[in-house]
């Protein structure tokens, strides 16, 4: 996975983060408290890659989004 540099917040100039788990991917800014979700790496639409639980279990309702980062 490549690191990705995030702009500087478009409201108020302030440094940009970013958080992500499984089903969701936030940018935020502190300074404003400006905040925006998007997909993450864990997605219910149908992929070609699916999501492998612990012990090889093969999941058919939860697939990895390969367009999340």
């Amino acid at each position: 996975m490549s690191t990705v540099e995030l702009k500087p917040c478009p409201f108020c100039g302030g440094e940009a983060e970013k958080w992500s788990c499984d089903r969701l991917i936030t940018i935020s800014c502190k300074k404003c408290n400006y905040t925006r979700g998007f997909n993450g790496l864990v997605s219910n639409k149908k992929t070609d890659v699916p999501v492998v639980y612990e012990g090889g279990i093969v999941s058919d309702t939860e697939f990895y989004n390969r367009y999340a980062h």
